[in-house]
């Protein structure tokens, strides 16, 4: 079965942070899966289309995959990439949460955050005016849902029907 997505549902993402599965609509997750399909595929025809765009990438845990995939991702899009690694010294530790957001959103356009508390990224999303994404946090990890169901549906079809335990 062939399948048709409206992208234009994604322009109301512009901006937006990624906190929680639950901070996308049905029909934005649709879209985002069909377009990840389409990356995955091909990715040429989107090759600069985050030429000069900047991502920060914080990291208070651990990863290989999540790491690898946001980094090289971004890059292969025409975007540059920078890691600071967080696992020794937890953000907010040595200054305010917000006050990492406000200066993070004056040099780059993204801020992908993997920590330790929800509050940490629920508060440099407060205080920057520049989309987070959650890549993991002691209650959520939207980027690995969202992953899981677009594994699920490449080896079943669908997700219509399936009983998913973690």
């Amino acid at each position: 079965m062939a399948r048709t997505t409206d992208f234009s549902v994604l322009t109301a993402l512009k901006g937006r942070s990624i906190l929680r599965l639950t901070d996308l609509s049905a029909a934005e997750i649709t879209a985002l899966l069909s377009l990840a399909r389409t990356l995955k595929a091909d990715y040429a025809a989107f090759r600069g289309a985050l030429a000069q765009r900047a991502l920060v990438m914080l990291f208070e845990k651990p990863s290989l995959r999540t790491r690898v995939s946001f980094e090289i991702g971004f890059q292969k899009l025409g975007g540059c990439v920078t890691f600071l690694d967080h696992r020794n010294e937890l953000i907010g530790a040595r200054e305010p949460v917000g006050d990492y957001g406000r200066n993070l959103e004056r040099w780059c356009d993204c801020i992908v955050a993997r920590v330790m508390k929800q509050s940490t990224i629920t508060g440099l999303a407060a205080a920057a005016g520049i989309p987070v994404v959650n890549a993991l946090s002691d209650l959520y990890h939207p980027c690995q849902a969202l992953a899981d169901v677009m594994t699920i549906e490449e080896r079943f079809g669908s997700c219509e029907g399936l009983r998913v335990a973690y």
